[in-house]
């Protein structure tokens, strides 16, 4: 059996030894730190490429938004008259009243909140939620729904219940909406 000793190995042979062994755990550490700094950085491409997907989504969508603003943009002054304003809505109600007493049938209209259709930011149109009562006879009332449907209100009517209330009178009971600009 041959023994060594630390004596019989040659001085600068451990010298160099333990300098390439230093070297190599240098060597380590700093690809370890490069390696970690590289993860980061290529985290920081894929956001910085992820957001630039999403800017030119939104700069597509804004093009083909003024392209078809610019289509229907000779049509926007019919559109402002096609709709009454909030304003104008107020007379629905004496409206209805002055209808219905045309066509001798009793009525009452009664707003119950407003909401907004929007696409993003822009307002497209109002909606009045509206409650509508009407009593009278039946030939009366089908009269007045004609009436009102012809006239330069835009309803949307949810519910329409008629209730038999003797012989000839006819209670009509309608919820729905009304558009304004």
């Amino acid at each position: 059996m041959i023994k060594f000793t630390l004596s019989k190995i040659p001085h600068r042979f451990l010298i160099v030894t333990g300098l390439n062994i230093l070297l190599i755990a240098l060597l380590a550490v700093v690809l370890g730190f490069a390696a970690s700094d590289l993860r980061k950085r290529i985290g920081t491409i894929g956001s910085i490429r992820e957001e630039m997907r999403a800017r030119t989504n939104e700069i597509e969508s804004l093009s083909v938004l003024q392209k078809e603003y610019g289509e229907i943009k000779p049509y926007l002054p019919a559109l402002d008259s096609f709709l009454p304003t909030e304003n104008q809505l107020l007379n629905f109600p004496r409206d209805i009243t002055l209808m219905a007493r045309q066509n001798k049938v009793d009525a009452t209209a009664l707003f119950r909140g407003v909401s907004s259709l929007k696409k993003g930011d822009a307002l497209i149109l109002r909606a009045v939620d509206l409650s509508l009562t009407a009593s009278g006879g039946f030939d009366p009332l089908l009269l007045f729904l004609g009436n009102l449907d012809r006239s330069s209100y835009h309803l949307s009517f949810n519910s329409l219940d008629f209730i038999r209330q003797s012989e000839n009178n006819f209670k009509a009971m309608m919820s729905g909406r009304v558009f304004a600009r």
